[in-house]
Formats: C-alpha cells, structure tokens, sequence
C-alpha cells in the first residue's frame, strides 16, 4: 500500500552547506519554520527558482576532485512537513521513498534523526 504525500512543505534554500546557513533540526523538527518559504513536491527546487541547475552529460561545471565537493555550489534545501501514518498501518514495515532527491537525503522524524538515505528510508522502529 502507498501513501502520495506530494502537496506544500515548508521549504528553506541554501547556497552553501555552511553549518551557520544550513537549520538545525531539533524536537519537533526544524526551529525558525514558520519564516520559510512553501514549495510543491515532487518537485525540484530549481524550477522553483531556487539555485541554479548543474546537470551535465559530458563535463563536469566543476572541479571533479571526490570525495571533496567545492565550496559554494552545494546546494542544500530542507524541506518540512506535517505526515499521518493510518492506523492500520501499525505493526507493518513503513518506508518514505525519495524519489525526487538527486543526490542525498538526511531524514529527522519528531525531532530525531531517523537516518541517510539516497532514494528509500525505513522509517521503522520508530513507528
């Protein structure tokens, strides 16, 4: 069984992943939420008007040197919402599924950090 929850998020660009720049996540998620802007998802925040896209088939638009990745051009958006679990999914193995993120995703839940993911997370034992 699957559950869309594409609609509205909260959502908070940064140019860079300057721990000064980039919210904390505390109980309850992120601190400061209600000055965010919205954005619809699915969606990437580029053709939101947020960063600028770097896709590429044959050159990099940067200096390719792994595992460092330049300063100045790694975006970070966070993104925060409000999700009901149905009852009748307790006792189950729940999953949220990123289908949208193009590189990596940090994932909190209630406040604690449930776990990294690049394309699907359990969300279980939490639930």
């Amino acid at each position: 069984m699957r559950r869309n929850v594409g609609c509205r998020w909260k959502f908070k660009f940064c140019a860079t992943s300057n721990r000064e720049e980039v919210p904390h996540v505390g109980e309850g998620g992120f601190s400061g939420v209600e000055s965010w802007g919205d954005i619809e998802v699915p969606r990437s925040w580029e053709t939101a008007g947020h960063g600028q896209a770097i896709y590429t088939n044959f050159v990099y638009p940067f200096k390719c040197d792994p595992p460092h990745i330049p300063a100045g051009i790694n975006h970070v958006g966070s993104y925060q919402t409000e999700l009901w679990i149905p009852e009748e999914w307790r006792g189950r193995r729940v999953f949220l599924q990123f289908e949208g993120v193009s590189a990596c995703v940090f994932c909190w839940l209630d406040g604690a950090f449930l776990g990294y993911a690049q394309v699907r997370l359990r969300v279980f034992p939490s639930y």
